[in-house]
């Protein structure tokens, strides 16, 4: 049986990918979330929203991320690559970004739909780091090369001749102020698949490799634990944050549901900064092979209706 605390490791190292990685095509543009105010809000009128076309091609090379802890603990990536497969390395984004701004019950929302990475099929986007090591209690250990080949998110994708439906409608995300006044709270739907993720060890050819993993909807009272992954049907989208998080009974029959909402936000606790994250998930996560040590695989995976009715996590010394 797998365990638990890995498998929200896991899960929360594939949240980020696909919430992120628009956000280091380049390394030297750093954004910061600010809500609108309900003042700022009142002054756009509009009905249908606006439209913005993104035609666009990037790639990135870093010479080290770094996720640090108190003290001097850090996981680092050096030589970090992030590419497409075209002919100059980069992938494109290529979309109508629909923007909207409305209101539902007291409060006043903006709305994101449109985004599909990448632009086409092609093999999707490439990340690859050398070296990767992590640091703690002052020791550093290097545990490999880290490479992540064919990302795709939002976007429907062919594998093995069947098409599999991961566009982002009606709604990829749904944001407003904190009803607590600090932050942003919010809505997203998404959904991806990645076609590797290996990790070679340093001093060895064995490595940890996963291989087609598929992240769609939940489907609350069904499920396909099938062996054969080409029966799996992998559409729609996760939820991170919802008006019906389904509900059980003890003996697995569904109760009810129950509304959650996502919130990001970001300050100071004593003398560090602090960014918050509760995110409230909904969702299906199968892998069509994993291996451990070359050789040694544990065959599909499926983790059928997982449902995260409360998930906070804090990231210190930002």
């Amino acid at each position: 049986m797998l365990n638990f605390n890995f498998m929200r490791v896991v899960t929360f190292i594939v949240i980020l990918l696909l919430l992120f990685a628009p956000s280091v095509y380049d390394p030297s543009v750093y954004a910061k979330m600010k809500a609108i105010d309900e003042d700022e809000l009142s002054k756009i009128e509009g009905q249908a929203g606006i439209t913005i076309s993104l035609g666009l091609s990037a790639n990135a090379n870093v010479t080290v991320a770094s996720l640090t802890g108190a003290g001097t603990n850090a996981i680092n990536l050096p030589l970090l690559t992030i590419n497409g497969d075209s002919a100059a390395g980069k992938f494109g984004i290529s979309t109508n970004l629909l923007l909207d701004v409305g209101s539902s019950g007291t409060k006043t929302w903006l709305f994101m739909n449109g985004i599909a990475l990448p632009s086409t099929a092609s093999n999707g986007i490439n990340l690859s780091a050398v070296n990767v090591n992590v640091v703690a209690g002052g020791n550093s250990r290097t545990l490999g090369n880290l490479t992540v080949n064919g990302l795709y998110m939002g976007r429907d994708v062919t594998i093995a001749g069947t098409t599999h439906n991961y566009t982002t409608t009606p709604l990829w995300m749904q944001l407003s102020q904190s009803s607590g006044g600090s932050g942003l709270e919010g809505y997203m739907t998404q959904g991806g698949y990645t076609g590797r993720i290996q990790l070679t060890y340093r001093d060895t050819p064995r490595s940890f490799d996963v291989q087609g993993l598929y992240i769609y909807a939940a489907t609350p009272g069904t499920y396909n634990a099938s062996e054969d992954w080409t029966t799996w049907v992998p559409n729609g989208n996760m939820n991170i944050g919802g008006s019906s998080f389904t509900t059980y009974w003890q003996n697995g029959d569904i109760r009810g549901s129950i509304a959650t909402i996502a919130n990001v936000d970001i300050g100071r606790s004593a003398t560090a900064n602090v960014l918050r994250l509760k995110l409230p998930m909904m969702t299906t996560i199968k892998v069509r092979s994993m291996q451990l040590e070359s050789g040694r695989s544990w065959g599909p995976i499926c983790l059928d209706n997982v449902i995260f009715y409360r998930q906070e996590i804090t990231l210190k010394h930002l």
